[in-house]
């Protein structure tokens, strides 16, 4: 059931996503690969996101599990495509099933993968907090995750989710 909820919500960004994108004819090139991306501070509100609960059908979940294991995990079961970069606090997302992130010329606004989760921690450590964003999803309200993907801890049953949504400052 896990993996058809997995399936269905990721045929379902893939679906809103070719969509949405065509339309958007004013939109930026992005990355040269010929797709056009909503422009940032449009008309047009795009969001996609990949939403799952972690499980140990997917891979053996440990203490030492990231959810970068665990992406890894969906790559090879051929689930998932996504892309990123490390950086100072891990590996953050820098695109999901070819949508990748993009900015205005200034750097003042654009689109982001973002993480969210409901596994906000142990003891003194905060791996995600509703005080940098949620996302509600069902009955969940997920919090930001405070690291990249390869320092966030996957446990089982907690709801991870990758949302492509706007930014400004």
């Amino acid at each position: 059931m896990k993996k058809l909820l997995f399936s269905v919500a990721a045929a379902a960004a893939a679906m809103l996503s070719a969509a949405l994108l065509p339309a958007c004819a004013e939109g930026t090139e992005n990355g040269g690969d010929g797709v056009t991306y909503p422009p940032a501070g449009g008309n047009v509100e795009f969001t996609s996101s990949v939403v799952f609960t972690a499980s140990s059908d997917v891979i053996e979940l440990t203490a030492e599990t990231s959810l970068k294991n665990y992406l890894d995990a969906l790559v090879a079961k051929g689930e998932l495509v996504y892309d990123g970069t490390e950086g100072a606090y891990g590996y953050f997302i820098t695109s999901v099933f070819g949508i990748a992130g993009q900015s205005s010329d200034d750097g003042s606004s654009g689109y982001s993968w973002m993480i969210y989760t409901d596994y906000t921690g142990e003891g003194d450590e905060v791996y995600a907090d509703p005080a940098y964003g949620t996302f509600v999803y069902g009955d969940k309200t997920l919090a930001s995750a405070s690291y990249g993907v390869s320092l966030l801890p996957c446990e089982e049953g907690y709801t991870y989710a990758l949302v492509y949504e706007a930014w400004s400052y």
